[in-house]
C-alpha cells in the first residue's frame, strides 16, 4: 500500500517492512534476531528457525523492492551474543549473500551487544537524519518538528473475528510519526487504536 508522508511516497508491505522508492531504501524494525535461542536457553519451549524465517523474509523482501540499502530502526538483536549460538553462523552467511547490501542499523534499546557484531553495517547511533526524516527507535525521541520513522513499540491491530479476536501488526501513522510494526516473527505487540481516517 503506497502512503504519502513527509512529502514521500513510501510503500508499507504486508510483510512488516516500509519501502522509500526514491532512495531505495527498506526500513525495518525490531528484528530481535537470536530472541528464540535465547527464551530456550532460560528455559522456555520455542521451535527454532525464526532467525532463519526472518532473514528468508528480509531476502524477498530486498528482490520484490529492488533495495539497495536495509535500514534497520533499533533492536535488530535481541540481546546476549554467544559464540556457541547457530544463528550468529545464519546471520554471517545472510550477510555474505548480500554483500552489496548497504546495511545501516539505528540502536535500540536490544542492541547493547551490536557493536560487537562484526557485519558490514553502518551503525547510525540512536538517532540519525535521512532527510526529510529523523530516524529514532522509540516514539518518545521523536522530534515534534520534523517526520520520524521509529519502531520499538510494535504496534498491532486488534480485529473482530469469528472465533477469537485477531492482533495483527499494523504500521501506525500519525501526523509527524510514522511506526513501523515490529519485523521479528517472535514479538509481541502494542494494540494501537485507529483515529478518524
Amino acid at each position: 500500500m503506497a502512503v504519502d508522508f513527509g512529502g514521500e511516497t513510501l510503500h508499507c508491505y504486508a510483510d512488516r517492512a516500509l519501502y522509500r522508492p526514491r532512495t531505495r531504501t527498506l526500513y525495518v524494525a525490531d528484528v530481535h534476531l537470536g530472541k528464540a535461542q535465547q527464551l530456550r536457553r532460560a528455559g522456555i519451549g520455542v521451535p527454532s528457525g525464526s532467525t532463519s524465517q526472518d532473514l528468508s523474509r528480509l531476502t524477498a523482501l530486498i528482490a520484490v523492492s529492488g533495495a539497495s540499502t536495509l535500514t534497520v530502526l533499533g533492536d535488530f538483536l535481541h540481546g546476549a551474543l554467544d559464540p556457541a549460538d547457530d544463528w550468529l553462523a545464519r546471520l554471517a552467511a545472510w550477510r555474505r549473500q548480500h554483500a552489496g547490501l548497504h546495511l545501516r542499523l539505528l540502536l535500540g534499546n536490544h542492541d547493547r551487544r551490536l557493536r560487537e557484531l562484526r557485519l558490514d553495517a553502518e551503525l547510525l547511533g540512536e538517532s540519525a537524519p535521512d532527510p526529510p526524516f529523523m530516524l529514532v527507535h522509540a516514539p518518545d525521541d521523536a522530534p515534534a518538528d520534523m517526520p520520524t520513522l521509529c519502531g520499538h513499540v510494535h504496534p498491532v491491530l486488534r480485529l473482530p473475528a469469528p472465533g477469537p479476536t485477531l492482533r495483527l501488526p499494523c504500521f501506525w501513522i500519525q501526523p509527524q510519526l510514522l511506526m513501523l510494526p515490529a519485523f521479528g516473527g517472535l514479538t509481541g505487540g502494542w494494540t494501537v487504536t485507529p483515529g478518524p481516517p
